[in-house]
């Protein structure tokens, strides 16, 4: 008999025993385990024998997310009443610590994670299950939740069984998110390019993410005490866990695409505003020259940056205008069906953008005055658009 199976059959043996000593002869516990979940329920025979037996509780343990070395219980007890009864719950709080006792042991034999999603619709019965996990020395790991690649489970009350080693691991992780949110912001070129739902999954999301920067493609591979970064344009790296890793990782990159960069300048975020937002078709315009003469109105080397804020701002105001709601920073007025012009604040202009669809052309003018349309804007309407109430934009 292998070790799980033994494991199974000591907690079905447990739960008999709780049966012998806590329960008379017209109740019964019944038992389903398997590696998928676990199921006990609490049954009393009515005293008309001709009735079904009464369920006065039962508790259901599924392992419900499919991650690499993690297991993911949800608890649920869809039939119970022992919050009235002092005797059911004490049945139930001893039923409960068997089966999370089956669980952390089958855990430590598969040297596995252990998360508890403790919710209940009744949330007095789910401050009950959390008193019982913190007397088994569980602690809350909510915090870690939202860095892990769940998509079946509730994760606003998680409790974890975790040793100081996976403690660290989690912590460094989290730190390590964290650094990821800020380089998103202060370095606008950096983004998540896309998510591979044909790799397998790990424990974090970051593990199926592919990130670009600097025209690279590349992937952030977690391991215990380090991380590593490769990609098609990117030899592979080792990073060790520390403050600031993140913007190591971006400083590695740049040096390692800047000659690359000198030879083809990244333009994705300049592309995809042009394409996406501002709808015109890069196959009709010659998209090289449109950079390089708008990044002549800039500083060099920016125009990349401007883009990726813009390309920001178009997905925030969309977002709002299915709300109802302006966005300060966005202002879009169309005079028919071709021609619209916006107005766009970046962190360091005022973007004028007009766009005319039917002859495939656009203009961005930045300017550093944020309170005054620039004449050449003034010059383009005039020539290409009729409503000169465009000027008070």
């Amino acid at each position: 008999m292998n070790a799980i199976s033994q494991l199974k059959k000591n907690f079905i043996f447990r739960i008999k025993e709780l049966e012998n000593t806590y329960l008379q002869a017209h109740e019964q516990l019944f038992v389903d385990v398997s590696s998928k979940k676990v199921i006990v329920k609490y049954f009393c025979e009515k005293d008309n024998k001709e009735q079904k037996s009464e369920c006065r509780f039962a508790i259901e343990a599924k392992n419900v997310e499919k991650l690499k070395k993690t297991m993911f219980l949800q608890f649920t007890s869809p039939e119970n009443n022992v919050l009235e009864n002092p005797c059911n719950l004490q049945i139930y709080k001893e039923v409960f610590n068997h089966i999370i006792t089956f669980w952390l042991d089958y855990a430590k034999l598969k040297n596995e994670y252990l998360f508890i999603d403790v919710y209940n619709a009744d949330n007095n019965l789910t401050s009950k299950l959390e008193q019982f996990l913190i007397e088994l020395d569980f602690f809350n790991c909510t915090e870690y939740s939202k860095i892990l690649d769940c998509e079946h489970i509730n994760l606003s009350n998680v409790y974890g069984y975790l040793g100081e080693e996976q403690i660290t691991y989690l912590s460094n992780m989290l730190t390590f998110h964290s650094e990821l949110a800020e380089v998103r912001i202060s370095e606008p070129t950096f983004f998540m390019d896309s998510y591979d739902y044909n790799q397998q999954k790990g424990l974090f999301r970051l593990e199926r993410q592919n990130y670009y920067f600097e025209n690279a493609l590349f992937k952030i591979i977690p391991r215990k005490s380090f991380l590593f970064v490769e990609g098609k344009q990117i030899p592979q790296k080792r990073f060790d866990f520390k403050k600031g890793v993140m913007l190591e990782i971006l400083d590695y990159i740049k040096e390692q695409m800047k000659m690359p960069n000198l030879l083809k300048p990244p333009r994705t975020h300049f592309s995809n505003l042009v394409k996406n937002h501002l709808k015109i078709n890069p196959y009709k315009i010659n998209l090289e020259y449109n950079y390089c003469e708008i990044e002549n109105r800039i500083e060099e080397g920016q125009l990349e940056n401007e883009s990726a804020y813009m390309v920001d701002i178009f997905k925030r105001a969309e977002k709002k205008a299915k709300k109802n709601l302006k966005d300060e920073e966005f202002k879009v007025i169309q005079t028919n069906l071709f021609c619209k012009m916006y107005k766009i604040h970046t962190q360091k202009y005022a973007w004028y953008i007009v766009v005319n669809i039917e002859s495939h052309k656009f203009w961005m003018i930045p300017t550093k005055n944020r309170d005054k349309t620039p004449q050449q804007v003034i010059d383009i309407i005039l020539f290409y658009l009729e409503g000169k109430w465009l000027l008070e934009a």
